[in-house]
């Protein structure tokens, strides 16, 4: 026998009766709403729902738009940690054999709720590595956002330096390596310390190297794409958005194909003007 799936969606709104009534509308829509609960303290509505896997998952995509469209975060004053406008929307079996059910239901919601709607999802619990609300909830909305924002452009940049630093490496390697002797001793004797050595002797002796260096990577820099693409496709935001990043997504997500084609026109400007001052640079270091 086939047993129906229970959720019992959690929503930043407890004290405007309306706006409840509006939220238990859709989510009853398609599943079966057995229970209310509001709390003004809270400013926070339970509702339980049951139902099969498509009606369940159906149910909570309308609950959720509609809170989405009601609920303002901005206005919130309730004494429950929150970070969204529907917080928590757990999916629990009837029987423990169902946990599976429960599972695969959650993810196609986590899924239908980021492509139908565009609204970030975290999991949680069994889909989530264990993790529990607490710790999205830490800090509240802002700290959330802050977060988003910082860890994800962090990734981009390990992932690229990463790639980059073994090739920077041997360049300057073998740039130091080419250092006179001579000149260091000499410099010892005179009495030179380690920092003025390095300041008046190494550095300058690796200002090429350093100058090519800066060439290559600012170039390919302007290419970074496929980093962006498989880890955070840009977000959250546009906070890892590149320039490349946005001509992808302007011709092949929003089919925008003039305002790509001009993007494209400004990152060939871009990387002429860089290459073209840098190869100046490089010159006047040559004539040395």
């Amino acid at each position: 026998m086939v047993l129906p799936l229970e959720s019992v969606p959690n929503v930043s709104e407890g004290r405007d009766g309306a706006v409840v009534a509006a939220l238990g509308e859709a989510f009853g829509r398609r599943a079966r709403l057995l229970d209310v609960h509001s709390d003004a303290d809270h400013h926070r509505s339970v509702f339980t729902l049951v139902g099969d896997e498509g009606a369940l998952v159906d149910s909570l995509l309308e609950g959720i738009a509609r809170a989405r469209d009601l609920v303002d975060l901005r206005r919130h004053d309730g004494a429950h940690p929150r970070i969204g406008a529907v917080d928590v929307v757990p999916l629990v079996p009837l029987r423990p054999v169902d946990m599976d059910r429960a599972e695969e239901a959650a993810l196609l919601v986590a899924q239908r709720v980021g492509d139908d709607l565009g609204l970030p999802v975290f999991l949680y619990g069994e889909v989530g590595g264990g993790r529990g609300p607490a710790f999205f909830r830490r800090g509240g909305p802002d700290e959330l956002a802050r977060r988003l924002a910082d860890l994800p452009l962090l990734a981009i940049i390990l992932i690229v330096a990463w790639q980059w630093l073994p090739l920077a490496t041997l360049i300057l390697l073998t740039a130091l390596q080419s250092l006179d002797e001579e000149q260091r001793e000499a410099a010892e004797m005179d009495g030179a310390g380690a920092l003025s050595r390095f300041f008046y002797l190494v550095l300058p002796h690796m200002s090429r190297a350093i100058t090519v260096v800066i060439l290559i990577q600012t170039i390919f820099l302007l290419s970074v794409f496929a980093e962006i693409l498989v880890t955070t496709n840009g977000g959250p935001g546009i906070q890892t958005t590149n320039i490349t990043y946005l001509i992808y997504a302007q011709a092949l997500l929003q089919f925008d194909v003039g305002g790509a084609s001009a993007g494209g026109i400004v990152a060939v400007i871009l990387a002429n003007i860089v290459a073209f001052f840098l190869i100046r640079l490089i010159g006047k270091n040559l004539e040395r």
